[in-house]
């Protein structure tokens, strides 16, 4: 499984990597969420749920420039280089129940 993949290249726990991947989207690539009213959209996308301008500044400090927002892969891969790089806790909501 490509997550597993992800976290072994980077040091990361993919245990609890996967499971916060399935608390925020279910797994599903395809996931939207943190829809906004005012401007009919979806803030959050993908397995990670990442917001697009939090995606593009992990990737700049990461030096990931290859890696695409809309791609999935991709998208595991980032949160796998977050996670060993210690910003696991930006995904706040699902950390506190993924650690149990």
């Amino acid at each position: 499984f490509w997550i597993i993949s992800m976290a072994q290249q980077y040091g990361a726990d993919h245990d609890l990597l996967l499971r916060i991947a399935q608390c925020e989207s279910k797994l599903n690539p395809n996931a939207r969420g943190d829809f906004r009213s005012e401007t009919k959209e979806f803030l959050a996308k993908g397995l990670f749920q990442f917001w697009e301008k939090t995606f593009f500044a992990f990737r700049k400090e990461s030096r990931l420039l290859h890696l695409k927002y809309e791609n999935w892969k991709d998208q595991a891969e980032l949160a796998a280089w977050a996670f060993a790089s210690g910003k696991e806790k930006h995904w706040f909501n699902c950390w506190k129940f993924a650690i149990r």
